[in-house]
């Protein structure tokens, strides 16, 4: 059987160094033994106080040892809970970050795009105007080959009236009547 250490034990012991000390030894042994056995009476009462009380501070060094780890294994814990915290919020962070740059990547590529669909919309511009110019040019070209051509032949055509009009002095270019040519010794003997 095995005797737990609790406060009853230790009061036992108190108890016992104080009985110690009072026990009433001369009337029931030999005078001789009687200051041998109260000197190792008292002795024994005192290691049974000094035993108690070590026992008493070993339990409080138990329980404050016990409660010191208790705390540091909670404080633990809690760092523990914050390091995980700041992890999170790290990867969080590292997250946005990334989500931020992917979205500024993502609007450089599009303005990126958009100025080179504006600069190919511009050339494509710039190449129509070139070509409705050159078109025109070449309109304002053929019409003035075809005023020119038009004012070639006008000339061409008032010269040859005016030429006809040389060789008949007796009609007008519009008239209908055969011109008064003195007729000739050959187209007499012609008919």
């Amino acid at each position: 059987m095995t005797t737990r250490l609790d406060p009853k034990f230790t009061t036992l012991l108190t108890d016992t160094a104080a009985k110690l000390e009072t026990l009433e030894i001369w009337p029931r042994v030999l005078t001789d033994e009687v200051p041998v056995l109260q000197e190792k009476a008292v002795d024994l009462a005192r290691q049974l106080r000094e035993f108690a009380t070590t026992l008493v501070q070993a339990q409080e060094a138990k329980i404050s040892a016990d409660l010191a780890a208790k705390v540091a294994a909670l404080q633990a814990k809690e760092e523990e809970a914050a390091a995980r915290e700041a992890e999170k919020a790290r990867l969080l962070a590292e997250k946005e970050a990334a989500r931020i740059a992917k979205e500024e990547a993502a609007a450089a590529a599009a303005a990126e795009k958009a100025r080179l669909a504006a600069e190919r919309e511009a050339a494509k511009a710039q190449a129509a105007a070139e070509k409705e110019a050159e078109k025109a040019r070449i309109q304002a070209e053929k019409e003035a080959a075809k005023l020119a051509k038009e004012q070639a032949i006008a000339e061409l055509l008032a010269e040859r009236a005016s030429s006809k009009r040389r060789k008949r002095p007796n009609g007008s270019p519009k008239s209908r009547l055969p011109p008064r040519w003195p007729q000739s010794g050959r187209a007499a003997s012609r008919k």
